[in-house]
């Protein structure tokens, strides 16, 4: 395992248990889809990340609500 996917599982141990659950899902689908599919990220999708990322240390979190709704209408 690499240091930065330890320190990933790390943080998201501290998680409440319904985002770790969240967490574990999008790590299981992109591992299935690692092997049929190389995702390429643009500069744009890096930057937004990068933010993402930013507001998670600043501890800012979508509402439930809002990440319902993200769920249903990604979910396959």
């Amino acid at each position: 395992m690499t240091r930065s996917l330890e320190q990933a599982i790390s943080r998201a141990k501290a998680l409440p248990s319904d985002v770790q659950d969240r967490i574990a899902e999008t790590v299981l689908w992109m591992a299935e889809h690692e092997r049929s599919q190389s995702v390429v990220l643009s500069e744009s999708d890096k930057k937004a990340i990068e933010e993402g990322l930013a507001e998670l240390d600043r501890g800012e979190f979508v509402s439930e609500a809002e990440m319902e709704g993200i769920w249903v209408r990604y979910r396959a």
